[in-house]
């Protein structure tokens, strides 16, 4: 993304899960123009570039978030984003109990603190895995019925006047990501030439590029800030979903090698998505704009240094 396509700013943004992928991304491309404010746990790993963080700020949030209040006032941003979440595979009461802390209790805490101090433009990040078998609400784990709560919270305080706009996210990719997501795998393990030890690989995903995430970001903000008293949930698709083994044949045409795929060596995940659902509305005057093609062929050439 240029500058050019930054041209109205959107003042002060205090973006929490800053220290993410997608929220690194985004702090990089919004403090281009704006003044963006970072809220990380203490012990977060900081991947910013140094670019970046040298025009952003950091601020450390307590962890039973009591300092959020004081943040929120001191800060008064124009927006925030809020991007921070736990997602945990293991499903043990420690684990559900970090999980609600962190994806109900944090935002909770963040939208009561921007009610008391007048801050009302809130972009939310949700999952598509909160419809994951259908248009109506079917979560495929714990994370995606913490994410429904959170938009359930969302809710109240809109009718107390937050303007928000929620995006439910599905795959995102781009260079140098360090999650581990399954696209990644496969880049590893075609770029070392390694066995990719996979499912029977029929699942069916849409694949959204970074760069149009934060498209689509600048695009609700714009709703957020308009004012509009209420809560909207748009989705951000790809143009298409793309399968598994339909995946591996695009990497490998980019990599000019076979990907040594072993289908069927891992078991579906239970309950496995095999054909997502655009369940919500398309965020209006938004599309991906970045082919897949492009996109892996990117994240290749970081992969092994080109």
């Amino acid at each position: 993304m240029q500058s050019s396509e930054l041209e109205n700013r959107l003042g002060t943004v205090i973006i929490t899960g800053g220290t993410g992928y997608i929220g690194c991304h985004l702090a990089k491309y919004l403090s281009m123009d704006n003044t963006v404010v970072i809220l990380a746990r203490p012990g977060s790993k900081i991947r910013l570039a140094p670019q970046t963080l040298a025009s952003v700020s950091l601020e450390f949030i307590e962890p039973d978030f009591e300092n959020v209040d004081e943040i929120v006032g001191r800060v008064k941003p124009d927006l925030v984003l809020h991007l921070a979440s736990q997602i945990s595979a293991a499903e043990s009461p420690d684990n559900l109990a970090g999980s609600i802390h962190a994806n109900i209790t944090y935002p909770a805490i963040l939208v009561a603190a921007m009610k008391k101090h007048g801050v009302r433009a809130l972009v939310n990040f949700g999952s598509s895995w909160q419809t994951a078998y259908g248009a109506d609400y079917s979560p495929f784990n714990f994370y995606s019925v913490t994410k429904q709560c959170c938009e359930d919270v969302i809710e109240y305080f809109a009718r107390g006047g937050l303007s928000a706009v929620t995006l439910r996210l599905f795959d995102t990719y781009g260079p140098n990501d360090w999650r581990n997501k399954v696209l990644n795998y496969m880049l590893t393990a075609a770029a070392e030439r390694r066995v990719a030890e996979l499912s029977p690989g029929h699942q069916r995903i849409h694949l959204v590029h970074v760069d149009d995430i934060a498209r689509a970001v600048r695009i609700a903000a714009g709703l957020a800030l308009a004012g509009h008293s209420r809560h909207q949930v748009y989705s951000a698709p790809s143009d298409g979903t793309i399968s598994l083994r339909e995946l591996a044949s695009t990497i490998e045409k980019i990599a000019g090698r076979p990907l040594l795929a072993n289908w069927g060596a891992r078991a579906y995940r239970p309950g496995e998505i095999m054909e997502p659902t655009a369940a919500v509305p398309v965020l209006p005057g938004w599309k991906p704009t970045v082919s897949l093609s492009t996109g892996i062929a990117q994240c290749y050439s970081a992969l092994i240094g080109q």
